[in-house]
């Protein structure tokens, strides 16, 4: 049975983590989020602060952090690779 919970900031739904291991893996359910996408995190506090602090970023950063990235998370090349 896997152990899975919502991670939500004040303003989104920033994903889901699952239990794996020792730890957390992160799974994005907002595109501002896609940067976190599979990233592993020790604790379910660790995967709220890591979303909390991209939900603050400034807008002019977020967009920057998702240049280059198709809006299913993906870089553009590894889209262009597989079609």
């Amino acid at each position: 049975m896997t152990d899975a919970y919502i991670i939500e900031t004040a303003t989104l739904t920033a994903g889901i983590v699952a239990a794996q291991g020792r730890g957390f893996r992160f799974y994005a359910s907002h595109p501002s989020m896609f940067v976190l996408e599979g990233q592993f995190f020790d604790s379910l506090k660790a995967a709220q602060t890591a979303c909390e602090k991209i939900a603050h970023a400034p807008r002019e950063e977020q967009r920057k952090r998702q240049d280059g990235v198709s809006r299913w998370g993906y870089p553009h090349e590894a889209l262009a690779e597989a079609s």
